[in-house]
């Protein structure tokens, strides 16, 4: 084959590129990380009104709800569930994360035992 190696996997990156990946990608982990956060207290709030309205020995439920149909919550909490979801499998299935994680997590560590020497402060970290 010509330009190719045949390799399925692709090359492994050093700890510089890896770092270097990874800072890269810190806006978005933390957008994620964001959304994530959120979702999970839209859901748990959704799930904490839904038990309000429907215990039976309330009053409000007897006057309003009695006869509604909760499709429309139960599928929006059932989305918000499938995006968590999704972003775990995602997470879990890609081997790189922990390789890429562990590897800018030492990089901190030096870091932050000499951040004079990387021109940084301890409260910047």
């Amino acid at each position: 084959m010509f330009g190719d190696s045949g390799e399925l996997e692709p090359d492994e990156l050093d700890e510089g590129e890896t770092v270097i990946e990874v800072s890269r990608l810190m806006k978005c982990f933390k957008d994620i990380y964001d959304l994530v956060k959120m979702l999970s207290l839209l859901i748990k709030n959704m799930i904490y009104q839904l038990n309000a309205m429907m215990k039976k020995k309330h009053e409000p439920y007897e006057k309003l709800f009695k006869k509604i149909m909760f499709s429309e919550f139960f599928d929006k909490i059932g989305e918000g569930l499938a995006i968590l979801v999704t972003l775990d499998i995602i997470v879990h299935e890609n081997k790189n994360y922990v390789k890429m994680w562990t590897v800018y997590n030492k990089m901190l560590i030096k870091i932050k035992k000499q951040p004079e020497k990387y021109g940084q402060t301890k409260k910047s970290l």
